[in-house]
Parts: structure tokens; C-alpha cells; sequence
């Protein structure tokens, strides 16, 4: 009873507004209840291509053009026509061309992932890096080291290896998230965390050993089958969901080091955004609506500009003022999330912000630029 009335009157005096991400007043304000972590785009930013740079490099290679990014930019913006829609134009494209769908995807996976396998090369880590996204077992020592030293020098302060960090560190205090909820169709931060794991571990080892190692598991599910088991009491893991999709590089190897795609959820092409839109049920819908029902959720790497994501907060944001409203007799407005993004200039454009997202139930923590990112996550969290 204590901590519903000390919650409510925190959360009273918290509606309607915004805060430094960084204040320590505001320290663990999502992480002292049941938490999931929502990341987009922006979490991957340095380590694959931008959504506008991926589209650029999929229109290049699928109409053999060669189109430069301030080029490229300039007619997104003359023709006003969506990046999906240019992604659903190449695909449009190469079937006309006789070529069957899978074409199209054969494109983007290489797109995402070109930038960082060529970069590996530089470590001789390619196949390593490339067989790690599939599946982050089963490596040597010296592997490992090497694998680390790639991801540590050319992404050290990216938000994808800050969050690894923090999720390591998110176990060994028990404050680790219900789930992670991702949008992106890259396998990086699966990957991030169990090769930053078995790096420490190696590291706080005199021997080297890894074979009494009991790692701290994401499970990565990617389709609603592989649910199971998810939910049940002491589990060791939390479920990483790509509600979009995920893709893998191009890898040769033993079938049991290869991990299945996920093309069907996958959401670039203007198509597969109307199907998802004009859907009553999807996986993608009933996965984020349970859990922005059942947790506060802290979105990093997001623009909540996404029509579909602000449609789902909605309605779970309404059903839950509506039930306050029953119970309390009186009317609440109750903001349980918690968005994390850069700040404008001014008090008055932080406020146009906060309140663009308050009908969402999601209060907005600022922060200048990214290189606050984990100070912001931890402070938020309440992740030490």
C-alpha cells in the first residue's frame, strides 16, 4: 500500500513533463518496476547503414544507378515518396526483371551487413564476425580476443556496445529487463552480448577457460513459435523479440551454426507496412501490446515517429487510464515509459515534445547527444 500510494504520487508529480536524463533525482524511475527495453534504429548507428543510406545503396545496386548520398537525399525529398517506398520500388523492379523476391532480400542482407564485414577484414575476422550473428557459441579463446579487439576499437562508443554493457551489467544486479523489444532487422546486439560476456569472463579468468562458463542468454526469437518456454519460472534469459524481422549475412557453414530468417516479418518495402498497418492481429502488434501492458518500457535508438508503434501505444495507454479511472474514481494521467532522446534548443520545444508523446503515456528524459547515452540508460534504469 506504501509503495502504490509513494508510485502514484511520483508519478503525479511527473505527468505532463520532461527531465534530464541524467538527474539523479530521476535515478532508477524505470527500472524499480517490471521493465522491457524498446530499441530502433539509432542503436545500430556507425555499426550498419542509416534507414535513407540503406535505401540509397538498395536503389544503387538494385537499378545499377550510382547515386551519391546528397544526390540521393535531394530526390527522396523533390518526389516525397517514403523510403519504403523506395524499397517497395526495387522490389517492384527486379521482379519485373523475371527475378523472384528473394533477389530483393539477397540486397538488402548484403546492404546491412557490407560495411561491417569489410571493416572486419582489416582484424581477419570476417568469418568469425560473420558466423558469430548466427550463432555466438562455440568459440576459442584466442577468438574471442580477437572478435573483441574488432568490436572494441571500431565501435567502442556506439549505443549497441554501451547497451551490451549495460544488459552484463543489468544481471549481476538483478535489474535486468523483462524483454527487449527490437525493430531492427540486424542480429549486432544478440551477438554484442555474448562476445563482450565470454570476453570478461576470459578476462577475470587466469586459465582461459570457457567451458564451465554458464553464459548470461538473450534467447533471439523471431517468430511466434518460438515462444515457448519464454514464460516459464526461473529461466536463465531474457526473450530479445524482432518484431520486424531479422536477417543473417551469407554464411557458409554447418547447418547447426546457421540460424533461420525471418523475411515474412520483415518490414522495409511500403507492402509489408500496409499489411502490418491494415492487420487486426499480428505478432508484431500482440507482442508490443502485452508488454506495454505488463511493463514500463524505455525506448533508446527511437524516433516514436511510427505511426504503427504510436497507434499500439495508444490504445494500451488509454485502456490504462481508463482502468485508473475506474479504480480511482478520478482521472490520471499515468505515464509509464520512459523515451530517451536528444534535446532541442529550447524549454519550449522540450515541452512541445514531451506533450506530442503524453496522450502515448510516455514521458521524455533528454539528453544533449549520444555520448550520454550510457549515463542516461544507467541513471534511468538504475543500473550501476
Amino acid at each position: 500500500k506504501k509503495w502504490s500510494t509513494y508510485f502514484r504520487t511520483r508519478q503525479t508529480t511527473l505527468r505532463n513533463s520532461y527531465f534530464d536524463a541524467l538527474d539523479p533525482k530521476f535515478g532508477g524511475i524505470i527500472g524499480r518496476r517490471k521493465w522491457s527495453l524498446c530499441l530502433g534504429a539509432g542503436v545500430s548507428y556507425d555499426i550498419v547503414p542509416t534507414w535513407q543510406e540503406l535505401a540509397r545503396i538498395v536503389v544503387n545496386k538494385s537499378y545499377n544507378e550510382n547515386y551519391n548520398s546528397e544526390h540521393f537525399k535531394k530526390i527522396v525529398g523533390k518526389f516525397g515518396i517514403g523510403l519504403d517506398g523506395w524499397f517497395q520500388s526495387c522490389l517492384n523492379h527486379l521482379v519485373s526483371l523475371g527475378n523472384e523476391e528473394s533477389k530483393f532480400y539477397d540486397i538488402l542482407r548484403e546492404s546491412i551487413y557490407s560495411d561491417l564485414l569489410t571493416k572486419s577484414e582489416e582484424y581477419n575476422v570476417r568469418k568469425l564476425i560473420a558466423q558469430g550473428l548466427h550463432y555466438p557459441f562455440n568459440f576459442s579463446p584466442t577468438e574471442i580476443d580477437s572478435m573483441y579487439e574488432f568490436m572494441n576499437s571500431e565501435f567502442k562508443y556506439s549505443t549497441n556496445n554501451v547497451l551490451a554493457k549495460i544488459l552484463l551489467d543489468s544481471f549481476d544486479t538483478n535489474k535486468e529487463p523483462a524483454s527487449i523489444i527490437s525493430f531492427n532487422a540486424d542480429a549486432i546486439l544478440n551477438f554484442t552480448v555474448y562476445l563482450f560476456d565470454s570476453k570478461f569472463h576470459l578476462d577475470s579468468k587466469s586459465d582461459g577457460d570457457l567451458k564451465s562458463f554458464k553464459r548470461r542468454r538473450l534467447k533471439r526469437i523471431i517468430q511466434s513459435i518460438e515462444l515457448n518456454g519464454t514464460r516459464k519460472k526461473n529461466i536463465d534469459y531474457i526473450p530479445l523479440y524482432h518484431i520486424h524481422g531479422c536477417l543473417f549475412p551469407k554464411f557458409e557453414a554447418e547447418k547447426q551454426y546457421l540460424r533461420k530468417e525471418s523475411i515474412n516479418k520483415l518490414i522495409f518495402e511500403e507492402s509489408a507496412y500496409i499489411n502490418l498497418s491494415a492487420s487486426m492481429y499480428s505478432w508484431a502488434q500482440s507482442t508490443f501490446l502485452f508488454h506495454s501492458q505488463a511493463d514500463d518500457i524505455l525506448f533508446v535508438g527511437l524516433s516514436l515517429t511510427d505511426p504503427n508503434l504510436r497507434k499500439w501505444l495508444a490504445w494500451t495507454h488509454s485502456n490504462k487510464l481508463n482502468e485508473l479511472r475506474t479504480n480511482e474514481g478520478k482521472d490520471i494521467n499515468y505515464l509509464k515509459h520512459v523515451w530517451i532522446t536528444t534535446a532541442p534548443e529550447s524549454e519550449s520545444e522540450k515541452e512541445i515534445i514531451s506533450k506530442s508523446v503524453s496522450h502515448l503515456g510516455v514521458r521524455v528524459a533528454f539528453i544533449n547527444d549520444y555520448s550520454e547515452i550510457e549515463q542516461a540508460v544507467r541513471n534511468v534504469a538504475g543500473i550501476n
